[in-house]
């Protein structure tokens, strides 16, 4: 199989290279050394993209300045993995077109098409189009005067369910429920007439079934001769990313609320004090509005009883606690069920779930513990 794939990557009418995240070397063809003259020694997977680059300044193909300079610029500007696109001339004589693309997973894929004597570089671009629809990454590209999406590779089609078609009649602010018109080619200007070559933000994308999805977007503006200006958008669904920051947060917020209410507690040694902080700042990392925290003990008779340490009374953003020690005796509630069963119960209106359909749908074994039929629960 590896063999297959060099030699089908040796047949290309262009070069073509593949780096990973590292800046080392993985896929190349004979085409690529061929236009830009390089060695054969650098032809080997895992040669790093600075000998590349080394071999380039020593031809003096960045001008004059230092050459360690040189590389260390370039270098740094590989490790953006932001998409590129630049015509050079190389030692030989051969103008060589070069575009680049970042790789979902770091890293970056690179063509190098001969444009010598106003060589057509069409069939590579279709070529080069055919590769990146098939990639999972989110590709689209729209004209940059009307905003109209001219095409989305599948990995974007897939993910918002929309066809090609349907993306047709639409524009960037269609799924980006965050912007509006104005605001978002305020942000897009800055491409067109500034210096800077791409742009990387964060925002949301809505699916066509209304799902809101953060994302990060790379936008690049390309204004190829005799056709008309457009953006190139390269986009990297955050999720996972989104929810590890918020679990980070959510235990960072707890250790801190751990840590104050043990010093209250070392400083004052007040136990109703400290219940009370405890469960305002429970309310608050649960995005509560009411609870309490209490002591289940038993009577003489064997029947269980709570005992409240801390109360709450009101909504959490106005918050009116309550002080604990009061005993509830009769628990003939959805407490009774939690208490008894050690089940969880989780309900939207408590007034029509009674105790023996809660209890009966504990036991039947559901792990989710959710309420019978007689027990409406949240969607």
């Amino acid at each position: 199989m590896e063999r297959m794939t060099q030699e089908g990557l040796d047949l290309l009418g262009y070069g073509i290279t593949i780096f990973d995240r590292d800046l080392n070397l993985v896929r190349f063809n004979q085409k690529f050394l061929e236009l830009l003259g390089y060695p054969v020694e650098l032809g080997k997977a895992g040669t790093p993209f600075e000998a590349f680059v080394r071999f380039n300044a020593e031809q003096g193909l960045y001008g004059d300045a230092d050459i360690e300079d040189q590389i260390k610029r370039r270098i740094e500007l590989a490790k953006s993995f932001t998409p590129h696109f630049f015509r050079r001339k190389a030692p030989n004589g051969v103008v060589v077109e070069i575009e680049g693309h970042p790789l979902s997973d770091g890293g970056f894929v690179t063509t190098y098409t001969d444009v010598t004597e106003g060589k057509s570089g069409r069939a590579t671009a279709n070529r080069l189009g055919r590769i990146l629809d098939e990639t999972s990454s989110e590709i689209y590209i729209f004209n940059a005067r009307t905003l109209k999406f001219i095409q989305a590779n599948r990995g974007a089609r897939l993910n918002l369910g929309y066809s090609m078609v349907e993306l047709g009649g639409m524009t960037p602010i269609d799924i980006k429920p965050e912007f509006n018109e104005a605001r978002f080619r305020k942000m897009i200007e800055l491409l067109v007439k500034g210096p800077a070559r791409s742009l990387t933000f964060q925002t949301l994308h809505e699916r066509k079934s209304g799902l809101k999805i953060p994302v990060e977007l790379s936008l690049q503006y390309v204004a190829p001769i005799g056709e008309d200006p457009r953006f190139v958008a390269f986009v990297r669904d955050i999720s996972d990313r989104k929810q590890a920051e918020r679990d980070i947060r959510e235990k960072s917020n707890l250790l801190e609320t751990l840590n104050r209410v043990q010093s209250q507690y070392i400083a004052t040694g007040e136990a109703f004090s400290l219940f009370e902080q405890i469960l305002g700042e429970t309310l608050t990392l649960t995005s509560s509005e009411y609870g309490y925290i209490g002591e289940v003990f038993y009577g003489d008779d064997g029947e269980p009883f709570l005992m409240t340490h801390a109360v709450s009374t009101a909504a959490r953003k106005n918050m009116d606690h309550e002080k604990g020690g009061k005993a509830f005796l009769d628990l003939d509630t959805l407490v009774s069920s939690v208490i008894k069963d050690g089940c969880p119960v989780i309900v939207n209106n408590s007034e029509k779930c009674t105790p023996r359909a809660a209890k009966h749908f504990c036991k039947s074994g559901t792990k989710s513990s959710l309420a019978s039929t007689r027990c409406p629960v949240a969607p």
